[in-house]
């Protein structure tokens, strides 16, 4: 296995999907071409995408298919959307105004810039393939941002072509993959690379390499939830992972996981609990001169149960910004890298009182030595894994005692959340004065006041706006959801409710200095 993934990100190599743009390290790589298949079953009639309509027109417009007729509801159809010789940009934009359509499966060529956006889709057994058609060279994807709910369980086949570098082809997620009741396997095939921007609630979820011989292709999570909300399975087998989000039940197999995005935030992930395993490496990421988790470094963090199984642990310093400088740990400071209710086991190459030395990126240039003593705290409501910073290594660890690893606050106001929509629906309502405010980073609180003659339930959604940029340099926002619960409360009673927010909205907080502008649903009251 590659060991350090960050390191590997300054060989950037820029693929450009339509709308955003995206970044992978280079890497030879062998396989097998991975045939551009239908997937349809035979029932079904096949619409395929041939983007002659005019421009801004969708998929209702029968010009933008062969034999110029367009798919409809009536029933289950087959999506294709292959490679177009003739096309210059403008035909690979595709989007779905057909509401209420379901499909059997879609077939998409990811060797060039497909961007599915619409109204939502059903998608069945059949599942996506999504794979370079012959022809094609160089970097390229498809970005899916119109949502897909289940119809059945099924499997998605993501490749991209033999013989290229990894990340090369792929696709990417912005809208929501949805229905707990199904499960979904993705398989990667030649080192592709998947950007999850989405949440993902659907049955067991297990992404991996298609070959198990090796671990190869790459999860890119941009404050993804993964079974975060329903809790369910997600496996990850023989695949790198980096990035930041909140993941349901999970379980490692040979993967590569790197903890934080440099950049705005660095964030961590968030598991509903978390199981590791011996052939699993784990690597953490410093960017800040402070001690704040979150904020300074990445964390993993679990309000259940963390299970380190013999993973092995990095820690990396990296610049927080491209071009910035790199903060150079201060001895005594400790960063607490494993926050948990219930921790069992140890990381194989750092047992409790061993020193590992922390790595530099390139960018960093010459730093003095560090290294890091592990002490493992499996004592008490909040378990946690500590990594002190020593000047010198010592064989067999440090001489003496070390004071312990205060925990990390999030430097957050009383006020971190501003109301900006009041809502109010079927007996519920805000009470005068019932402002939205959060606890350390982990817990926002929200005053409801049941108005009704009934007892109110129903659930309080905590949505806000994100930005990111887009070719060109532009900027385009989307909603993201940071938390959600569901309350019970009292005729004429006024509660006050709490919100455990999820792995993104803790993210945005660090990023915003504390201060977060969150609109507030309430879906089902009554009273």
């Amino acid at each position: 296995m590659v060991r350090c993934l960050y390191l590997l990100v300054e060989c950037i190599r820029r693929i450009s999907y339509i709308g955003r743009t995206y970044a992978l390290c280079s890497l030879a790589v062998i396989g097998l071409t991975l045939m551009l298949g239908p997937a349809a079953l035979a029932s079904d009639p096949l619409f395929t995408w041939s983007g002659d309509g005019a421009t801004g027109s969708g998929w209702s417009a029968a010009k933008n298919w062969e034999a110029e007729v367009a798919p409809s509801v009536s029933g289950t159809v087959a999506l294709s959307f292959p490679r177009i010789p003739s096309c210059v940009g403008v035909c690979y934009e595709s989007k779905n105004d057909v509401s209420g359509l379901s499909a059997e499966s879609i077939a998409i060529d990811d060797g060039d810039d497909y961007k599915l956006s619409g109204d939502a889709l059903t998608l069945g057994a059949g599942g996506l393939t999504a794979a370079p058609a012959a022809g094609t060279s160089g970097p390229a994807g498809d970005v899916f941002e119109l949502p897909i709910k289940l119809g059945a369980t099924q499997t998605w086949s993501i490749a991209q072509r033999s013989g290229g570098s990894t990340g090369e082809n792929g696709v990417a997620l912005a809208g929501d993959v949805t229905e707990s009741a199904y499960g979904l396997k993705i398989d990667l095939s030649n080192g592709p690379a998947v950007y999850l921007e989405n949440a993902m609630e659907v049955g067991p979820l297990a992404i991996e390499n298609a070959s198990t011989s090796e671990t190869h292709g790459s999860v890119d999570l941009r404050g993804a939830e993964l079974n975060a909300s329903d809790g369910m399975p997600v496996d990850l087998n023989h695949i790198f992972v980096l990035g930041v989000g909140g993941l349901g039940e999970l379980k490692t197999d040979h993967v590569g996981v790197g903890i934080g995005l440099p950049g705005n935030f660095i964030g961590g992930i968030e598991a509903t609990n978390a199981e590791l395993d011996a052939g699993s490496e784990i690597e953490f990421l410093i960017t800040g001169s402070g001690s704040a988790a979150w904020t300074d470094y990445s964390q993993l963090f679990s309000e259940g149960t963390i299970a380190l199984g013999g993973a092995r642990l990095y820690v990396y310093v990296y610049p927080p910004v491209k071009n910035g400088s790199c903060p150079v740990p201060a001895v005594g400071r400790s960063y607490t890298l494993v926050e948990t209710r219930t921790l069992t086991g140890a990381f194989g190459n750092a047992l409790e009182g061993s020193e590992i030395p922390v790595g530099y990126a390139k960018a960093c240039g010459a730093e003095p030595a560090r290294y890091l003593h592990i002490a493992y705290h499996e004592s008490g409501i909040v378990q946690t894994v500590t990594a002190t910073v020593v000047e010198a290594h010592t064989e067999g660890g440090s001489s003496g005692p070390l004071p312990p690893a205060p925990r990390p606050v999030m430097p957050i106001s009383v006020a971190a959340l501003e109301e900006k929509a009041p809502a109010t629906g079927g007996g519920v309502s805000f009470p005068a004065g019932g402002a939205l405010t959060v606890e350390r980073g982990h817990t926002a609180r929200v005053k409801l006041d049941c108005t009704g003659s009934k007892v109110c339930t129903g659930k309080l959604i905590l949505t806000t706006r994100t930005t990111f940029r887009i070719k060109g340099g532009k900027k385009r926002s989307h909603r993201v959801t940071i938390g959600a619960v569901r309350f019970s409360i009292p005729a004429g009673k006024v509660t006050t409710v709490k919100i455990a927010l999820n792995a993104t909205g803790r993210g945005l907080l660090s990023r915003d200095h504390g201060r977060l502008a969150a609109h507030v649903a309430i879906l089902g009251a009554a009273g």
